[in-house]
């Protein structure tokens, strides 16, 4: 059974690069082109019904990052992509043998790592494929990939059974994103399941039986908001909701099942639609286990909240929220 392998060099990173104690490992940060690169890449592999069922990366922070910018661009979850320390600048034989011990149940692997250690793959994979579509310029540029296919298992990988398909580079697609799917008529700057959004509005019943809400600061610390994030590909908008509260609040807890409410605000060019669920906190993290506690976080009534919240879209949300909660703990009616 023919297979595939989608050779994805990483994303242009920042010019000046972070100190870090071991040198094996990239800490450059990724570009916002590299971003972009990434996005654009993913996009083109799911317009060309290129899917990956099994997904490897470097341990760099620029290979993650490129790697989820493009499965989350394709529609695909991230929960699933494994990171490998051995793929980072490692020679051809190296990679070889990581790729001929892959599971045969996977069909289409994408492997992304530095791009002059798949380049070398490349070469070296493809040494006695003659076709003639392909250029024999066989160089990678950041966000590059290369769709490679095989006619056996894992296990027997080798030059003699790889055709080179595709050799695509990011700078050649197109800047604009298709809304509102991958082959959508609309063009956008962002991909599509950015303008979907995610929020929640955590809660608590303090020790009188007060209503207290979670505010948060915003990234820049200008306004008082409460978690919201693009709507995460792979999972639900209950499930996104619950992962921008753990990340931008540092609090977990039990997540409404049906909406508060929706509001709208423009973003990126375009209008995103954002979601908005109640979540009754049952744990804090610390602080220095919260992942973003530069924001700071606040206890507030409800009368608080709606002075200090920048978005007034959520206020009567708020409301609900609270008439909500006094009818679900008043006692039923006697008959």
């Amino acid at each position: 059974m023919s297979r595939l392998l989608l050779l994805m060099a990483q994303g242009k990173g920042e010019k000046k690069s972070l100190p870090i104690a071991n040198q094996t490992i990239n800490a450059k940060p990724l570009h916002d082109n590299g971003k972009r690169q990434a996005q654009r890449m993913g996009l083109w592999l799911a317009q060309q019904q290129y899917i990956p069922d099994s997904s490897l990366c470097a341990a760099s922070q620029r290979a993650i990052i490129s790697a989820e910018k493009c499965l989350k661009a394709m529609g695909i979850t991230t929960q699933e992509l494994y990171t490998r320390k051995a793929l980072y600048h490692a020679p051809p034989q190296a990679l070889l043998h990581i790729l001929q011990g892959m599971h045969d149940a996977s069909h289409c692997l994408l492997l992304v790592s530095d791009r002059k250690s798949l380049e070398q793959l490349l070469k070296y994979l493809t040494i006695n494929d003659q076709q003639p579509a392909i250029a024999e310029d066989k160089r990678l540029h950041h966000g590059s990939v290369a769709v490679l296919s095989l006619d056996q298992n894992w296990h027997n990988l080798t030059a003699a059974n790889v055709t080179l398909r595709h050799l695509t580079h990011a700078a050649s697609l197109p800047a604009l994103f298709p809304f509102p799917d991958c082959h959508g008529s609309e063009l956008r700057q962002r991909p599509a399941y950015y303008y979907r959004q995610s929020s929640v509005i955590p809660y608590r019943i303090a020790n009188q039986q007060e209503l207290e809400l979670l505010l948060i600061r915003s990234s820049k610390q200008h306004h008082w908001v409460v978690p919201k994030g693009i709507h995460e590909p792979g999972l639900s908008a209950q499930q996104s909701a619950a992962k921008e509260a753990y990340e931008e609040a540092g609090v977990e807890g039990l997540v409404t099942e049906s909406p508060l409410g929706y509001y709208h605000y423009q973003k990126w060019g375009s209008q995103c639609d954002v979601i908005v669920y109640g979540m009754q906190v049952e744990r804090v993290i610390e602080e220095n286990k919260w992942e973003e506690s530069h924001r700071g976080r606040r206890w507030c009534s409800l009368v608080e909240a709606k002075s200090l919240l920048k978005e007034q879209s959520l206020l009567p949300m708020l409301t609900q929220l609270a008439a909500q909660l006094q009818a679900q703990s008043e006692p039923p009616h006697e008959l």
